[in-house]
């Protein structure tokens, strides 16, 4: 059983992997000479969902410093994607935005991702389909849980 559950965990890091790459390959691509990195889309993808956000909070759902979010904010604002404004009531906090130019750019590449991912599912049968979305939705929910339980358990890996 441990032996089953070792080898099935290897091969979803590696599925992952080779999805992940492969997905950003072909994001990349459609970016093109938009003058737009992955990085930059992810950063706006947040934006557009949670609208308005602190530099702070955006750097922390980025997984990035605050440093470096400031930098991508910088790119995009220059570019005319998004907006920075200090906050009204602590004149310390600064806010991000994204511009109806930057909605629209995120909402182009949503609709194309949209169009490719249906595509690709025209080539699985519509019970795989329904059967790997119901796993992946449950596989989230249980990163979601584990990723806020604490980090001190004997099963972390060791800091780097």
């Amino acid at each position: 059983m441990e032996d089953e559950l070792r080898n099935d965990a290897l091969t979803v890091i590696r599925e992952v992997r080779r999805l992940r790459l492969t997905l950003a390959a072909s994001l990349n691509q459609r970016l093109g000479d938009s003058g737009v990195t992955l990085a930059q889309f992810a950063a706006m993808g947040i934006l557009d969902q949670t609208g308005e956000s602190t530099m702070s909070a955006l750097a922390g759902k980025m997984g990035t410093t605050l440093g470096a979010a400031t930098n991508l904010a910088d790119r995009l604002i220059a570019a005319g994607y998004a907006t920075r404004s200090r906050s009204e009531t602590d004149r310390r906090v600064v806010n991000v935005a994204l511009t109806p130019q930057g909605h629209e750019f995120v909402q182009r590449l949503h609709a194309w991702g949209s169009e490719s991912i249906m595509r690709l599912f025209r080539e699985i049968p519509a019970q795989d389909r329904r059967t790997f979305l119901d796993v992946f939705h449950r596989l989230a929910d249980v990163i979601e849980a584990d990723a806020s339980r604490p980090s001190d358990t004997p099963d972390d890996p060791p800091r780097c």
